[in-house]
């Protein structure tokens, strides 16, 4: 198991929270100009912890997707393994019968 290095990046999906789309800067504005105009100091603290908690959820999550990426990659690379050694059974096997 200490073959691999590192995970392969195709298997792990890189939506970072600080990377936004353009649709969730255009949500954010929307609703800090809402919040700003309603003069709701209490739900900045709010969309505050929110953010946060967001945060903390992803890299939670981010986690558990690199270690399930591990895992499969892993377990593909010990079928592969496997493979090989059956196909050099098989030829073993096919060669004492000449």
């Amino acid at each position: 198991m200490d073959d691999i290095p590192e995970v392969d990046a195709s298997l792990i999906d890189n939506d970072d929270i600080f990377q936004p789309k353009w649709w969730e800067i255009l949500a954010v504005g929307v609703g800090g100009t809402a919040l700003y105009v309603l003069e709701a100091p209490a739900m900045w603290w709010v969309a505050g912890f929110l953010f946060v908690a967001c945060w903390m959820l992803q890299n939670c999550v981010r986690r558990l997707a690199l270690r399930d990426a591990l895992h499969t990659q892993t377990l593909d690379r010990r079928i592969q393994l496997l493979e090989r050694q059956v196909t050099a059974m098989r030829v073993g096997i096919d060669g004492e019968g000449n």
